[in-house]
Order: structure tokens, then C-alpha cells, then sequence
């Protein structure tokens, strides 16, 4: 879709974790506590980042526009199911609805990416 531009998965890419970071503020009872959530949120995003870079300056792959050698895997994509994990694991025990809004944007975001112009489907698929 080459005339397609939209900003919005910049920002869905976080907003599982906003969820659950809001329902863990007005005190809707999770799986941990305030500390072992952030310890396990900070532990996944450092594996994420630490494993997406390698992989994107290792493999070096052109993007679909041509602006880029990093398509490969997608960040975002990556970001999201990550950050929709994060919320599954806390809250789906509680309510599935949680679980499923949260993977619902990730998969968003991911056909966002292509729809950008930014991933090409193997890309967001490993993502």
C-alpha cells in the first residue's frame, strides 16, 4: 500500500503494557507484585532488544521502501506481542478479555508495519 502512512503503531507497539501498568496503578489485583512485574518486564524488553538488534544489524535486510538495511525481524511487532505477553501473563488469569486485547493490538500493530511499508510479512512473522 504505498500511499498508506499511519503513525499509530509507534505507539500500540506499547500500549499492552500501558494496560496493565494503569490496571497495576488503580489497584486491580495482578499475578505479582509492583517489583517482581518490573523486574520481569525489564528482564523480557533487555532479551527482546538484545536479540532484534542482533538480529537487524547481523542480517542487514532491505526494508520495502528502500529507506533501510533493518527490516529483519520487526521491532515493533516484536515489542507488542512482547508487551502482550507481559499483560496475558499478569491479568488473563483474571480475564481472558485482557489477554485477548492485548494479542488483538499486537497483531494490529504487526499488519500496521506492512501496510507502512516498513516490513515485508516474514519480517513482522518473526517479530
Amino acid at each position: 500500500m504505498p500511499n498508506f502512512h499511519c503513525i499509530v503503531d509507534d505507539y500500540t507497539q506499547y500500549a499492552p503494557a500501558a494496560v496493565m501498568l494503569g490496571l497495576k496503578v488503580f489497584g486491580y489485583e495482578g499475578r505479582t507484585d509492583w517489583g517482581q512485574m518490573l523486574v520481569s518486564d525489564a528482564l523480557s524488553m533487555a532479551i527482546l532488544t538484545g536479540v532484534t538488534q542482533g538480529m537487524k544489524y547481523s542480517i542487514r535486510r532491505m526494508r520495502p521502501d528502500n529507506s533501510r538495511r533493518n527490516s529483519f525481524p520487526s521491532g515493533h511487532t516484536g515489542t507488542s506481542f512482547m508487551t502482550a505477553t507481559l499483560l496475558h501473563k499478569e491479568y488473563g488469569w483474571r480475564n481472558p478479555w485482557w489477554s485477548i486485547g492485548g494479542y488483538t493490538i499486537a497483531a494490529l500493530t504487526g499488519v500496521s508495519r506492512i501496510m507502512n511499508n516498513k516490513h515485508w510479512m516474514s519480517d513482522v512473522a518473526c517479530g
